[in-house]
């Protein structure tokens, strides 16, 4: 079974915070993100916990992959090339294309905090 090596370090942070994760092809980035909260230990034991958006940014593909329902549903109101980024939901798009070509991606989670952390490939 074909799988990512993935080296996820947080961004800004001395001495530098990072993990290893290991998450197989064909996953989701709702399923990279689920990873990502289990290795920082940010996901809440509560199952009331409100849900905290998050954004995957491809800027080469002008791409904007995100859990926030506003940004999703101005996206789809948006007329065909009006300029902004495609917008699409976690759950509906696979991180192996993307990962593949750039070898890293952009991760944000909690706006209100604004936790930034750099994806990068390390073997696949």
């Amino acid at each position: 079974m074909k799988a990512y090596i993935l080296k996820v370090e947080m961004i800004g942070l001395e001495p530098a915070v990072w993990r290893r994760l290991i998450i197989p092809a064909g996953a989701t980035f709702q399923r990279l993100h689920a990873a990502i909260q289990g290795i920082t230990n940010f996901q809440s034991e509560y199952l009331d916990w409100p849900l905290h958006l998050h954004e995957f940014r491809l800027p080469e593909e002008n791409l904007l992959v995100t859990n926030e329902p506003q940004v999703y549903e101005e996206f789809k109101k948006q007329k065909k090339g009006a300029g902004g980024p495609t917008v699409r939901k976690p759950q509906s798009i696979k991180i192996d294309d993307y990962l593949e070509k750039y070898g890293q991606l952009s991760y944000t989670y909690d706006f209100g905090d604004n936790w930034q952390f750099e994806i990068r490939l390390k073997k696949w």
